[in-house]
């Protein structure tokens, strides 16, 4: 009777990544030469075989592409997928989604979280990667990578304009005449982006102007803070978001607030955009990058990469655009 790698793993108490490694013969396993004698020896004993679809494919990939992101409740997210998704099948790949959450409890759930997401894919014997995070077991596993939202050095890269989103949207909104401007988020980069294209006018933003809290209740988070900013002295007559989560929350929050928008609080939402996003009955001014394209521009390079493994690596920077949806107007000073 034979047994599964995950078995096997199990009875020799190690990862079941590097169990699949050993047996399909990859370079790279982390593991002495002694020890993959051992992997083998009791692979052998208990007739513990790689997948037959692994072995019956040339150099032990398959037609899976992996996708290793952080779970999100995002609408615009799920549309984003399924493009994703489409992109490869038209090139004959199908999509591995592997996720984690957000590291919110701690770090240490959050990289054994990233490491079973990781473990997913190297297991299936995936061909390629999409990542939204980079980790070092990228550079060990050595599979065609292209990371997604930030860059590395030796990797390809697709990269949203952070900092463009930022300039864009202080811009805008000191184009219509703002000057108190707040911003309310959950990371820090945007956060200090935000500040810098704020202090670049000559708009400096005091801390009590710069809301960053957890990105798993952006609704509650924005319900909590509008009401504590509209109480300042000098109130913000504009409030820029991270992404569109925060900026319905800041939506909603108003309502009950009886705030109008954008009549007496102007609102922009940085991020994604997506066809989801464009229909959404909240009409909210995105300074955002086209998410369909960014997601085309991965899949493209990720083709590239595994069809030529010796291209030279390369980051694209995608550009943010302003969609005009209604949401902002020139401050009421009254």
């Amino acid at each position: 009777m034979s047994v599964t790698i995950r078995e096997l793993a199990a009875q020799l108490g190690i990862s079941h990544s590097v169990v699949s490694s050993v047996l399909n013969n990859k370079k790279y396993c982390g593991v002495s030469e002694k020890r993959r004698r051992e992997i083998l020896d009791k692979a052998a004993e208990l007739n513990c075989q790689p997948h037959s679809q692994a072995r019956a494919l040339k150099n032990g990939r398959t037609n899976l592409v992996g996708v290793c992101m952080p779970a999100s409740s995002q609408t615009s997210y799920s549309s984003l997928m399924l493009s994703q998704q489409k992109l490869l099948a038209e090139h004959g790949y199908l999509s591995l989604f592997s996720f984690w959450q957000v590291p919110q409890i701690s770090p240490k759930i959050f990289r054994q979280e990233l490491k079973n997401a990781y473990d997913a894919v190297f297991s299936n014997q995936a061909a390629g990667l999409i990542s939204w995070y980079y980790d070092d077991c990228l550079k060990r596993e050595n599979i065609p990578t292209v990371l997604f939202g930030s860059a590395h050095e030796g990797f390809d890269a697709v990269v949203p304009d952070f900092a463009g989103q930022a300039e864009l949207s202080v811009d805008y909104l000191t184009g219509l005449g703002h000057r108190r401007i707040a911003y309310m988020g959950f990371t820090c980069i945007q956060t200090d982006l935000v500040r810098a294209s704020l202090s670049a006018r000559g708009l400096l933003a005091g801390d009590e102007y710069l809301c960053v809290g957890h990105r798993h209740n952006p609704l509650h988070f924005a319900g909590e803070n509008l009401g504590r900013l509209l109480a300042l002295p000098e109130p913000p007559t504009a409030i820029i978001c991270h992404n569109t989560e925060f900026a319905v929350g800041v939506f909603f929050a108003a309502q009950i607030l009886g705030v109008r928008i954008p009549e007496s609080l102007s609102l922009v939402s940085m991020g994604m955009s997506s066809s989801r996003s464009s229909s959404s009955p909240h009409k909210i001014t995105l300074t955002g990058t086209d998410g369909p394209e960014n997601i085309r521009l991965t899949v493209d390079r990720l083709i590239e990469r595994m069809q030529d493994p010796a291209l030279p690596t390369k980051t694209i920077l995608t550009p943010p655009r302003l969609v005009d949806r209604g949401s902002c107007a020139r401050p009421n000073m009254k």
